[in-house]
């Protein structure tokens, strides 16, 4: 890194018997908050800043923009704090789902606005926001309700993902694809199915070795229009289960990365490590 205070990456050699290895370090200036990065959903798009401030533009016709309004904006306006009387600021994260976003902040808290016809902003409602609301907190995941100790947020068609620095998986919005992945009986999912507030992820078939019933080491998430995945962690107990990736949801295209692929309609409701 440049003197000066300006942003770079840091690369830090090591050899050992044989082995060599490079680990690249993201460094931010003196005066940064956060890396800045961008997020894309159906025809609006948001950023965020070095500062933790969120900036969006595009189709607001869902509120999808956070701004207070849904009046569309060809540039960029910003993001509004959740009491809507400033911008909001301390942000590390942000997600885009088809007409939603989320974001996720330096407290762990998981702030969401746009369509809510199905759940997916996760405040027990289905009324569209146009300004950030906090995301309910699951059992074991909340204060004063809400969600805390948040690591990881991903966003999909109609639903949401956030991964705890617990290592818990919680998932909210459409669930008619199973997309959700907290149920193992298919007889559950309707094309209405939908979940207003969090609800924790099963660990599925994996459970019958003995581990926890519950996803309880994820370290990543992602979502697709109507299937999730999470990366699990370091796993020295139950080596099959070791940096695997779990997916669930609709799998009419193998999206779910298994052997088999169901027909068009068809979901696996639990997460399965064939991925």
């Amino acid at each position: 890194m440049e003197n000066g205070g300006e942003r770079g990456i840091v690369e830090i050699k090591a050899e050992n018997e044989g082995f060599y290895g490079i680990l690249k370090v993201h460094v931010k200036a003196p005066n940064e908050f956060t890396t800045p990065m961008i997020a894309s959903g159906e025809n609006f798009t948001i950023a965020l800043k070095s500062d933790g401030s969120v900036w969006a533009w595009g189709d607001n016709t869902y509120g999808q923009l956070g701004n207070g309004n849904f009046e569309s904006s060809q540039g960029p306006i910003p993001v509004l704090a959740v009491d809507a009387t400033k911008k909001l600021s301390g942000v590390f994260k942000i997600a885009a789902g088809k007409y939603h976003a989320l974001a996720m902040t330096s407290d762990g808290a998981v702030l969401a606005w746009g369509l809510n016809d199905n759940g997916q902003l996760g405040n027990n409602s289905t009324t569209n926001q146009n300004v950030p609301v906090k995301v309910f907190g699951g059992e074991h995941s909340s204060v004063n309700g809400f969600i805390t100790l948040a690591n990881d947020i991903a966003a999909g068609g109609k639903h949401s993902l956030v991964a705890l620095s617990t290592g818990a998986v919680y998932a909210w919005g459409a669930n008619n694809h199973a997309q959700l992945g907290n149920t193992r009986d298919e007889n559950d999912i309707t094309s209405t199915s939908k979940e207003l507030t969090p609800v924790r992820v099963i660990q599925g078939a994996s459970a019958e070795d003995g581990s926890s019933a519950y996803i309880d080491s994820a370290v990543a998430v992602a979502a697709g229009e109507n299937h999730s995945l999470a990366l699990l962690g370091a796993n020295t107990e139950v080596p099959d289960m070791d940096r695997v990736v779990l997916t669930w949801g609709a799998n009419n295209y193998g999206q779910m990365g298994s052997d088999i692929i169901v027909g068009d309609g068809e979901v696996s409701s639990e997460p399965s490590d064939e991925a």
